[in-house]
């Protein structure tokens, strides 16, 4: 996990990153830090909140999409907190500050 935030500190510094796992860059003003995007979606929610934008643009939508991003990257299921060490939730709080404070997330 050092080897693997060491790789992403050195990366995510450009306003064009690539190769990293932050969208952030992709929906947001890399200089100012705005949303450009009408709404986010938040993975843990997909169904529910994709299901609300389509009725919104009245496209039909069976109600699932059966996808796992990156779901085979982690052998154990067990949940962050018990796998990191408070160092390297530091180092992810830092990295990934303005995707935790605009979804309201929390490295706890």
């Amino acid at each position: 996990m050092d080897d693997f935030l060491s790789f992403l500190e050195k990366r995510l510094h450009s306003p064009w990153v690539q190769y990293a796992p932050s969208n952030f860059p992709r929906y947001a003003d890399p200089w100012t830090g705005q949303v450009l995007v009408d709404r986010i979606i938040r993975y843990e929610n997909l169904n529910t909140e994709l299901a609300e934008v389509f009725q919104e643009l009245g496209v039909e939508f069976s109600g699932a999409i059966n996808h796992r991003a990156k779901g085979s990257f982690r052998a154990s299921r067990a949940p962050y907190q018990e796998l990191l060490n408070p160092e390297q939730k530091k180092r992810i709080a830092r990295l990934f500050s303005w995707e935790i404070e605009l979804m309201g997330y929390s490295m706890d």
